[in-house]
């Protein structure tokens, strides 16, 4: 039997979509699915971890990130013990776009893990020294007992430890010498220049020189990492931008699309309505009103 995880069970009790909590993983524990986000961090001991029916051994300094919808579990485990970070980054307060500009983060956490879910040779590939473990086992530390000790604007500090955290793994999985994980590097470094370019015309050509492949390899890449071609990550790197000034702008709507890269306002309408359910239009009305929904926390 496979059990669902839902965030909310673990959120509510923080008042922020973002969980820290350790476990002791001596037995092996049923597996799970969940419909947040986990950073992993192995602080002592070591075991096994399947994920959607592959696994790999895992030990003491492994850093790895398990995505929405992942079917998992850890087996042989002996005096294993991890950190568990869960989050929702879309509903975090982040500064995303310097986050999107590491090519590292798009690697350690999207790319690493959506190859990994495919490929029954794909493992993780961060392994912390000591020094580097207890330092951000420090940092996950101090993320615990803000969400723990709910103090005056504990969310506030909870938010940006957890953007230290990744900026400081990111930074750890760009160091990596490893020829294997060039390629995640490669298609990090597109992605970090399709968020810096979105509002520019874009092309396959273009995307295949800045990550020194051919547009084939390029498109199968995209397709086993993030089951999208790059052009299709291009529009919905572009639409959440628009979705972002619709709610917090006073652009109009045909500004807004030339802003994101759409010269087609028609076409963006139609893209738009197609990822979001709803017209821009539709959608700038609704993020408008009030919300009816009860902030749980202090």
């Amino acid at each position: 039997m496979v059990y669902h995880l839902r965030g909310q069970e673990y959120f509510s009790k923080t008042g922020m979509p973002l969980a820290v909590f350790r476990t002791k993983a001596d037995d092996r524990l049923e597996m799970h699915t969940h419909d947040f986000y986990e950073l992993v961090v192995v602080s002592a001991g070591y075991g096994r971890h399947h994920i959607n029916g592959n696994n790999y051994p895992i030990a003491a300094g492994d850093v790895f990130v398990i995505l929405s919808g992942s079917e998992h579990t850890y087996e042989d485990c002996k005096q294993l013990e991890i950190y568990n970070v869960l989050f929702d980054i879309s509903k975090l307060n982040l500064p995303a776009s310097d986050l999107y500009k590491l090519p590292a983060y798009h690697a350690l956490f999207s790319l690493e893990p959506g190859i990994r879910g495919v490929s029954g040779s794909a493992h993780h590939y961060l392994t912390l020294p000591q020094s580097d473990l207890d330092e951000i086992s420090c940092i996950l530390e101090q993320i615990t007992e803000e969400l723990d000790g709910h103090q005056p604007g504990y969310r506030g500090m909870a938010t940006s430890l957890f953007f230290q955290a990744i900026v400081f793994l990111s930074r750890r999985y760009a160091c990596i010498a490893i020829p294997e994980l060039w390629q995640w590097l490669k298609l990090g470094r597109v992605m970090s220049y399709i968020e810096q370019q979105t509002s520019e015309a874009l092309t396959l050509e273009q995307l295949a020189r800045i990550a020194g492949v051919s547009v084939s390899t390029l498109h199968r890449a995209f397709r086993a990492a993030l089951r999208l071609s790059p052009m299709e990550y291009v529009i919905c790197r572009r639409l959440e931008k628009a979705s972002a000034l619709l709610r917090h702008t006073d652009l109009t709507i045909t500004e807004i699309a030339f802003q994101t890269g759409f010269t087609d306002s028609n076409f963006f309408s139609r893209q738009f309505r197609k990822r979001f359910g709803s017209t821009p239009r539709e959608f700038r009305q609704r993020s408008e009103r009030p919300s009816s929904s009860v902030v749980i926390g202090r």
